[in-house]
């Protein structure tokens, strides 16, 4: 018994000695996520916080985070005064409805939601983190993890802890001086200016990844479904066919046809579900991407004013 006892009051001072280490060097820590990226994480506490409806709201993935801000296009409507970049990375039809639902619904009532979509939103369904993430989670255990994490800084820091990749590249990104956080810039339209950074072709090397898919069915299904649903909230809904640039295009088989034949099969699957659909790939030139996907901001300024000018007449919203 007494040994017994010795071991257990080790255990409890080396639980209290590490829960005061994590809670002194928190603040050199990699912030802790129950969302799958730290974009949807910021953009959920920055709805959450916020006392004031955004009238019209974006969603999407990254190329629509990136493109899409919300003063620009309310500056140059007179229809809508407030708006919300809750566009997330890498995210699929599926987990860009699932989180419409869980951060915006509950809050804010948008009299129009824009939704961009790129070749590979539509034909990705890999959901990454996204629904096994503690944010999505609805198990028993996600909720006792989540009760934890109130109140434990050991069990709060513990998935960065287990992780040293993650640990090893936040050291690294203080080290030279960087942002380990970009998402932290982000201002309370969810927005914040695009790197300044020269043109690169990385990222096509996902599209030619993602070349010989074809568009999931799944993906327009839970699209014209999402949109149905918005209808019946009454709420107006745009489809965005997001600008991208020739080395994107040429990087799937079939090149510009097998990418007019997606933006067809969306624009098709949109009108029959009673949405706008709006075409912004003219905005295709490459001095206005920082790569083949993500637009810099004098893209974002020119994608926003196309979206404006197409979507002139759709009405306004008013309470």
């Amino acid at each position: 018994m007494r040994r017994f006892l010795i071991i257990v009051a080790v255990v409890a001072v080396a639980l209290l000695g590490s829960e005061v280490l994590v809670r002194a060097t928190s603040p050199l820590l990699p912030e802790p996520l129950r969302w799958y990226s730290g974009w949807a994480e910021e953009k959920a506490s920055l709805v959450s916080a916020s006392d004031v409806d955004a009238e019209v709201v974006f969603l999407g993935d990254s190329s629509t985070m990136r493109a899409m801000d919300p003063a620009h296009f309310v500056s140059g409507s007179a229809c809508w005064t407030s708006g919300f970049n809750a566009a997330i990375p890498a995210a699929t039809v599926a987990m860009i409805q699932d989180y419409y639902v869980r951060v915006i619904e509950p809050e804010w009532s948008p009299g129009t939601v824009v939704i961009g979509l790129t070749s590979r939103t539509i034909t990705d369904i890999d959901q990454g983190d996204y629904f096994v993430s503690l944010a999505v989670r609805e198990d028993w255990k996600a909720e006792l993890n989540r009760r934890a994490a109130d109140v434990s800084a050991l069990v709060e820091y513990r998935a960065v802890l287990r992780d040293p990749a993650r640990l090893v590249a936040h050291c690294r990104a203080l080290a030279l001086g960087n942002d380990p956080s970009p998402w932290s810039a982000l201002n309370d339209t969810g927005w914040s200016d695009p790197p300044d950074s020269d043109y690169t072709r990385h990222v096509g090397d996902i599209a030619r990844e993602l070349s010989d898919r074809a568009i999931e069915p799944e993906n327009l299904d839970a699209l014209g479904e999402f949109i149905e649903s918005l209808n019946d909230d009454g709420v107006s809904v745009v489809v965005a066919w997001m600008p991208v640039t020739d080395d994107w295009v040429d990087g799937h088989v079939g090149g510009a046809s097998t990418i007019r034949a997606m933006m067809e099969a969306v624009e098709s699957e949109v009108v029959e579900s009673s949405a706008m659909f709006v075409d912004l790939s003219s905005v295709s030139d490459e001095s206005l991407f920082s790569d083949p996907l993500h637009l810099n901001a004098e893209g974002s300024r020119q994608a926003v004013n196309l979206l404006l000018r197409q979507m002139h007449g759709l009405g306004c919203h008013s309470e």
